[in-house]
């Protein structure tokens, strides 16, 4: 075998482990993120509203609820990652904004992430009412904190927003803070809504209904 048959081998071979790690990569880090050990049966969803209406949570499922696993943001350029687990409800152009509704349950990681590196310009608390997450008008009149970043993509906000059985918001940034991406953000105290609004220019890449994990989810490109 000459040189450059060897080093067309030893290419390939180096080329065939790198595609090898990015496969394990997203199977055991993005694909199927931080899933944890649960025996669902243990907790029932009914009961368990019952108690935070009452304010007798389980100690059990509240030490589960405040998990707040490690994540690894992706390894690209020029992303925008979910701030916050839960589901797509909404994707909706208005203006200059696209607005991303993700929806929390009980079930899901309550701790937000930066969806992008800037500035924090502000974070701005929004008194209101704490309707159901069921009532459209949730989004628009419950209590909610808004916290804004400048970015190399114009002004980028995530708002988080409280429920019926969600009455405390914690934000652990402040303005003029800078942050990165995936950096945590803040947290919702109990299911609820969180809304991205991003400059209408980006390609985003998600769709209604689909699952979304903070910091590992891919949502858009610019």
């Amino acid at each position: 075998m000459n040189k450059n048959s060897q080093l067309l081998v030893l290419f390939a071979s180096i080329a065939a482990f790198t595609c090898l790690l990015l496969l394990l990569y997203h199977v055991c880090l993005v694909d199927k993120p931080y899933k944890p050990t649960v025996n669902w049966d243990k907790w029932d969803e009914k009961k368990l509203l019952e108690q935070m209406e009452n304010g007798t949570l389980d100690p059990d499922f509240k030490k589960f609820f405040d998990r707040d696993p490690e994540r690894i943001v992706p390894h690209e350029k020029n992303i925008i990652i979910a701030p916050a687990d839960g589901y797509v409800k909404k994707i909706k152009e208005e203006n200059e904004n696209l607005y991303i509704q993700i929806s929390l349950s009980m079930w899901d990681v309550h701790v937000q992430r930066v969806p992008i590196s800037g500035e924090v310009i502000s974070v701005e608390r929004q008194e209101g009412k704490f309707l159901r997450v069921t009532d459209e008008q949730h989004t628009k009149y419950n209590f909610q904190v808004i916290t804004t970043l400048k970015t190399e993509i114009g002004i980028v906000q995530v708002r988080q927003i409280a429920g019926f059985n969600t009455r405390r918001i914690k934000v652990f940034l402040k303005a003029g803070d800078h942050v990165g991406i995936g950096d945590k953000l803040g947290r919702i105290m109990l299911g609820s809504t969180v809304i991205l609004v991003l400059p209408k220019r980006v390609e985003w890449l998600i769709k209604e209904k689909q699952k979304t994990y903070a910091a590992t989810t891919i949502i858009a490109r610019y």
